[in-house]
Formats: structure tokens, sequence, C-alpha cells
């Protein structure tokens, strides 16, 4: 347990876990723009135009894990390919410019790749969430309880392709998620990671733009109603944090 760590390793714990600058950030960013939750969704958009960080929480194990792994792959240098990209992937009026990095992107083949980081379980189910047609229309099984995560990976990765196209006019045909196991002991990485492609399709970004700013006109008008928004019922702040608020 954390009280009963050495000095040297108390030292060392609380230099890991400082909270990252982004995870203070003022302005949405494109991972938050697909939260199908309308309620937080609202509140966060209504932070932003306030000019109000969000309320950074303390680091976690699996947040700082994902972090360290990401400065990781910033290191690797592959040739033909761009990392850590800047992009401006749209504008919310009364917010501004919205702005984010692509980690990765494939020069040869005009693909953006993300890394998100799961335990096992979590990575299978988001693999079977899903269905692509033959026309590469994507259908999300909403009875699915991580569906919500899924669309929120899937908008965020299609605003990415949507900010490579108009910051740098590279083409986008496709996104690809690589989902790593935290809990991986004897996979390698050749049998351990489990790939989520999709087409591009920048028709998704403006849509997830556009019910934003909808929804951010309707918050300014109705300040006081915010609570009358419905509640995604698989998310996990309204059901876990809110649900405390509630008791």
């Amino acid at each position: 347990m954390a009280q009963s760590l050495s000095p040297a390793s108390r030292r060392v714990v609380e230099a890991i876990s400082i909270i990252p600058e982004r995870s203070k950030q003022v302005r949405i960013g494109p991972s938050e723009i697909g939260d199908i939750c309308q309620r937080c969704l609202a509140e966060r958009l209504v932070e932003s135009y306030n000019g109000k960080p969000r309320d950074p929480q303390a680091l976690s194990i699996a947040s700082w894990l994902g972090t360290s792994a990401h400065a990781a792959i910033e290191k690797l240098g592959i040739e033909d390919a761009f990392q850590e990209l800047k992009v401006t992937v749209g504008e919310i009026e009364g917010i501004g410019p919205i702005t984010g990095s692509v980690y990765f992107y494939d020069r040869i083949s005009n693909q953006i790749v993300d890394f998100k980081f799961s335990n096992k379980k979590k990575i299978s189910n988001l693999s079977r969430a899903f269905t692509i047609r033959e026309n590469n229309e994507v259908l999300f099984d909403n009875s699915s309880r991580v569906v919500g995560v899924l669309q929120k990976y899937y908008t965020q990765q299609m605003l990415y392709g949507k900010g490579i196209i108009d910051t740098y006019d590279y083409p986008v045909d496709s996104v690809s998620l690589l989902l790593i196991p935290r809990d991986a002991s004897i996979e390698t990485f050749e049998n351990g990671i489990t790939e989520l492609r999709f087409a591009f399709d920048k028709s998704v970004a403006d849509a997830m733009l556009a019910r934003a700013s909808e929804i951010l006109a309707w918050s300014l008008d109705h300040p006081d109603e915010l609570d009358d928004l419905e509640s995604d019922p698989q998310c996990y702040y309204c059901n876990m944090e809110r649900g405390k608020q509630w008791l």
C-alpha cells in the first residue's frame, strides 16, 4: 500500500503520478466529442465554452501505462510515416478550433493508426461490438456493454482523419485501432494485439461536430436544464459518480 512505501519509492511514485498537462486542457478534444452520453458531453462543452478546465482526476495506473507506451511509440522513427501530427479537426461555434494529435499516419497506405490499452476481456468485447457491411458501413451492436467506448474511439479516429486532410492535405483511406492488452502475460506482439480497421468516413466527423454544436447551443439556451438531458444507460460516469450523488 502507498502509505508503507519507503521514502525513495515514494519519490518515484510521486514523480510518475503527476497529472499530465493534456489532462488539464480547457478546450474539448477529439477524444471527447464522440461521447454518446448527451449529458456528459453537454457539461464538457459548457466547460469549454466558459474556459473552465475539466476536473482532472488522480492519474490511474492504467492511464500512466498508456501515456508511457505512447511516449515510447513516439520515438520509433518509422520511415514514410508521421508521428504526433498536430491537427485541427474542425470548429465549434463559441468554443473555437478543436485540435488534437494523431499518433501515427502511414504515408504509404494513407492510414491512421492509434493505440488503445485495455484488458483482454474488454478487447474481446470491443472486437465483437460491430460488424462491417460490404459497402464499408459500420453497424454497432447497441446491446454490447462496450459499444459506447467503441463509438467514442471510432469517432475520434474519423475526426483525426478529417484533421489530417484539413491541416496537411494528406489523403486518408482508413483508420486502425491497435488494441494492446495490459494484462498480457505470455502473449507476443504477433498474437496479442487486435486490430480494428475501418474505412475513413468524413461524414461521421462532420456529423459529430454538428451534433456537438447543437448540444452546446441548446445547453447555453437552457443552462438550468442540463439535468434534463438523457444520460446514456451505459455511461460509466453517470452510473457510478452521479449514482453516488443520488444516494
